[in-house]
Parts: structure tokens; sequence; C-alpha cells
């Protein structure tokens, strides 16, 4: 069994999440992820993806367990790239979550739809706090007007 992907909140997310008394979790919204082909090394202190090339809106996710979320991503485009990090980006941009890796966690070709769903499971953080904007999207077949 592989093992599991870590995902590090950024102390900028960590941040965003604390309720005004300072007691518990705000609500905030995850909208954006953003793509690099750079193999990052994810910090808390990380403000910003390095090496992001794109940040697509095109996500939807879900809570599925007190401390686990369930996001995809697709990217329709006629890009051409390999990933290798991602961060998660809130509403008001601020970035919620980062990974990366060296090997690409997939390759994208201009010819292609780039799918990538991932679940991340937090140690301290509450996943009901967590909401995603309201994208909704599908991977349809291709026809003659669509690659």
């Amino acid at each position: 069994m592989p093992a599991p992907l870590e995902i590090i909140v950024t102390n900028a997310g960590r941040a965003a999440i604390v309720n005004a008394q300072n007691t518990g979790t705000a609500p905030v919204t995850i909208t954006q992820i953003g793509l690099s082909g750079t193999a990052v090394t994810p910090l808390p202190t990380s403000a910003a993806l390095t090496g992001e090339f794109k940040r697509v809106a095109a996500i939807a996710g879900e809570v599925v367990a007190d401390d686990t979320i369930h996001v995809t991503l697709t990217d329709t485009s006629g890009d051409a790239y390999s990933l290798r990090s991602i961060g998660l980006y809130l509403a008001d941009g601020t970035l919620f979550a980062i990974y990366g890796q060296v090997a690409p966690v997939l390759e994208k070709t201009a010819q292609s739809i780039a799918a990538l769903s991932i679940d991340v499971i937090f140690a301290d953080i509450a996943a009901a706090a967590l909401t995603f904007g309201d994208a909704t999207f599908t991977n349809p077949p291709a026809t003659t007007e669509r690659q």
C-alpha cells in the first residue's frame, strides 16, 4: 500500500479557520486549486504555491467524515503539463493547504481532460468547518464537436 500523501495546512490557513472567540473553527470555503509543475516542499509558512502556472475553479468537494474531505478537480483546457504540486485556496485567496512531490502526480496532454480526486484527513481540524464553491462538472465522452 502506498504511503498517504502529506498535505500541509498553512499557518495562514489555520488562522483563517479560527473563530472570532478563539474557541473553535469558523467556516471557510475552498474555491480553487493552484497547479504547479515544481516539486515544492510543503511548509506551514508557505504563503504561495511556488511555480504556480494555473488556478482551477472547477473543483467539487464534500466532507465525508468528521476529519476528512474529498476534493475533485477537472481541467478541460487544451493545456499540457506535468503536475507535481497543488495548493488549496480559500475564497479570499488565502493558501489553505499545500502538497508537493518530485514525481508527477498526473500528466495532462492538450487532448486530455485532467481529473484528480484526493481525500484529505486532518489531524487537528474539524472538516465540517470547510465547504466548497458551487462547482459541478462532468467528464463526458468525446464527440465530433468536443475532444
